[in-house]
């Protein structure tokens, strides 16, 4: 298995990686992440199909997005103890969002917010549409065009990723 991070090219001639954050434990990926393993590649994104602010998963041979740069990140200290290993379970983490239009009508959306990737070495990926606001923050807020991953699922929890 491989993983690579694409991460949105705000500025052409400073390509540097933006994941890492004041978190050991945690990276922050403004696009997608991709997953290279025997059975294809997969890519898990912020898209729009349930919510405009929900995760996604596509199944399809590179990234959907043009203008990024891409970071392989296989042995970084959050995914290296899993190469080699087989995902032996994906859980999507539904939540709920009402909004209420001007004219007093409220909807209800159920969205996927995050995903719990787990491996045949018993350890945990937890990826969360999510993102800190500013640079210092502790907890992250959702409903953010940005991912947010752990192997930690106690930090995970702090921060607010999952519930």
């Amino acid at each position: 298995m491989s993983v690579e991070y694409y991460e949105i090219a705000y500025e052409s001639t400073n390509l540097t990686p933006c994941f890492r954050t004041n978190f050991e434990r945690i990276h922050s990926i403004d696009y997608s992440i991709i997953l290279t393993t025997t059975n294809g590649r997969f890519e898990l994104c912020w898209d729009d199909e349930f919510f405009q602010y929900g995760i996604g998963i596509n199944n399809h041979s590179k990234t959907s997005f043009s203008n990024s740069q891409c970071w392989n990140v296989s042995t970084e200290d959050i995914w290296a103890e899993l190469l080699g290993c087989q995902i032996t379970s994906i859980k999507i983490d539904w939540d709920k969002v009402t909004t209420q239009y001007n004219d007093g009508t409220k909807e209800q959306k159920t969205y996927p917010q995050s995903i719990r990737v787990s491996f045949s070495n018993h350890r945990r990926i937890f990826i969360s549409a999510a993102g800190f606001l500013n640079e210092d923050d502790t907890k992250v807020m959702g409903m953010m065009d940005n991912l947010i991953v752990s192997d930690d699922e106690v930090i995970a929890r702090k921060v607010r990723m999952i519930v």
